[in-house]
């Protein structure tokens, strides 16, 4: 786990955690076995703690279950980030997956192969996003 930050003129406007993880299975991206990066809102800088609420950090050791955007078409090389700070990563432990809120989408302790099938089917009737720009 890496803290970094990000600079405006100076200013620091952002600061990140990233994080390796390896890939254990996909829907869609990396392949299993590749290494890839995370950025997650919030972290330290210059002794300070920048909290983003929802975020729970990646740990080392532990396996999750991952939603993440790639920002390639835009911003090409930029880490993968999660969907959004409490519904982006969900704990999983013996196979079985711990969401940390009310709103995620399957009940604690469903099994994590059971949650990828579902999210292969589901992703196969999904068209690929497409990115509106708007000009002025």
């Amino acid at each position: 786990m890496e803290h970094q930050f990000g600079q405006i003129g100076g200013a620091v406007n952002e600061v990140y955690t990233l994080s390796d993880i390896e890939v254990i299975d996909s829907v869609k991206g990396p392949a299993p076995g590749a290494t890839m990066t995370i950025k997650q809102a919030g972290g330290s800088y210059k002794e300070a703690i920048y909290e983003e609420a929802g975020t729970q950090f990646v740990e080392t050791g532990k396996e999750y279950l991952f939603f993440l955007d790639s920002f390639d078409d835009v911003a090409p090389g930029e880490p993968y980030t999660l969907i959004n700070p409490s519904q982006g990563m969900i704990k999983v432990n013996n196979n079985a997956i711990q969401p940390q809120n009310q709103t995620a989408f399957w009940q604690n302790g469903v099994s994590t192969t059971q949650a990828i099938e579902e999210l292969k089917a589901v992703s196969a009737t999904v068209p690929p996003k497409k990115r509106i720009t708007i000009k002025n």
